[in-house]
């Protein structure tokens, strides 16, 4: 009698429990022991125009990826040694150093000069020319892509080096109904491996074929491709201060935020042995 009592309570508990499961959370989708997926949680997963092909498969992924994790827990809650599981001080030290980092970002994020002049940007180019030698060619260049079939193909082929105002404005007006595609890269540096793929060329022959002339002229698949480097620094050398400003900029703002939280870390020990909050003991003191 008391074992027939004990297994009706046992399943009305059981019983209460997916009601409360589908009152307040909504059907479940799927359970390993305690742990379970809600209809409501994989809800947000498929767009309404997903296919239901698509929308199955999408669910199905996040349920096994769910169910692997939960069973390799469970797993390593029964394989593992007591002293292996007992991850808190590991834990801890994750807590301390994510509160220390959000601190340290509020701290800068509040005081950091965000303003650089272009003085200041020069003077550390100047301080720090030997970090701005680059290991590839850049160049400032023009790049056409353009079909050999074109009716205009020879015509850009002939105007693509040209330095005369009048022509680049022939030429750019030609590759607008002509090429496949046409840029100057806004008139900005750009290393040689920018080129080397846009022509689908290796560097090491970009770097050869530009040591004796200003440009390089490839024929693939139909379509030649035309490169004319009006400007070019070679391997090794001190780039131009213009490639070089947004990473001067980042630089000098790095610096800004390490003097920040150097001068905290400081004021902070600094107070904390002036008023007693750090004692630090040596043999001397306990003799």
């Amino acid at each position: 009698m008391k074992k027939a009592l004990i297994l009706i309570i046992a399943l009305g508990l059981a019983s209460s429990c997916r009601l409360f499961d589908r009152i307040f959370n909504g059907e479940v989708v799927a359970r390993i022991g305690k742990s379970v997926i809600y209809e409501s949680e994989i809800k947000g997963l498929v767009q309404n125009n997903t296919s239901p092909e698509d929308s199955a498969y999408i669910v199905n992924q996040y349920i096994n990826s769910w169910a692997t994790k939960h069973l390799l827990l469970a797993m390593a809650q029964r394989q593992l040694s007591k002293e292996d599981k007992d991850v808190q001080k590991e834990l801890d030290d994750f807590r301390t150093s994510l509160l220390v980092y959000r601190y340290e970002k509020l701290f800068v994020e509040q005081r950091l000069d965000t303003l650089i002049t272009d003085d200041e940007c020069r003077q550390y180019y100047k301080d720090n020319a030997h970090s701005f030698i680059s290991p590839v060619s850049i160049v400032r260049a023009r790049y056409v892509k353009i079909s050999i079939n074109s009716p205009n193909y020879q015509i850009i082929k002939s105007l693509y080096r040209s330095t005369t105002q009048e022509d680049i404005v022939k030429l750019e007006d030609l590759c607008y109904s002509s090429a496949e595609k046409q840029t100057d890269f806004g008139g900005a540096w750009v290393p040689l491996s920018v080129i080397a793929k846009e022509i689908e060329a290796d560097l090491s022959f970009c770097e050869d074929e530009l040591k004796s002339k200003k440009y390089l002229e490839k024929n693939l698949m139909g379509f030649s491709y035309l490169v004319f480097v009006y400007e070019h620094i070679a391997p090794g050398t001190v780039t131009p201060y213009e490639y070089n400003f947004h990473g001067i900029k980042e630089s000098i703002l790095s610096k800004r935020k390490q003097q920040l939280l150097s001068n905290l870390e400081r004021n902070l020990l600094d107070d904390a042995l002036d008023n007693n909050k750090l004692v630090i003991y040596s043999k001397e003191n306990d003799d």
